[in-house]
């Protein structure tokens, strides 16, 4: 999958790289550059949010596959 990946880079009718180019850069959303990290960080919250309450499971995980 990488080679695939690699194709878009070097045949310039096949850009498969383009489509990843639209979801991160701010001017094709509408946004500035503060509101597109700062809705970036907001998305981001609920995932560290649920590692935060599982750090003693985690915590638990990590102590069980080291001994």
């Amino acid at each position: 999958m990488g080679a695939l990946s690699l194709a878009g880079r070097y045949h310039p009718c096949c850009n498969i790289a383009q489509p990843k180019c639209y979801a991160t850069d701010p001017k094709y959303l509408g946004l500035s550059w503060a509101t597109f990290f700062l809705l970036a960080f907001s998305v981001a919250l609920p995932g560290l949010a649920f590692v935060w309450f599982l750090r003693k499971e985690i915590e638990r995980a990590e102590a069980a596959s080291t001994s």
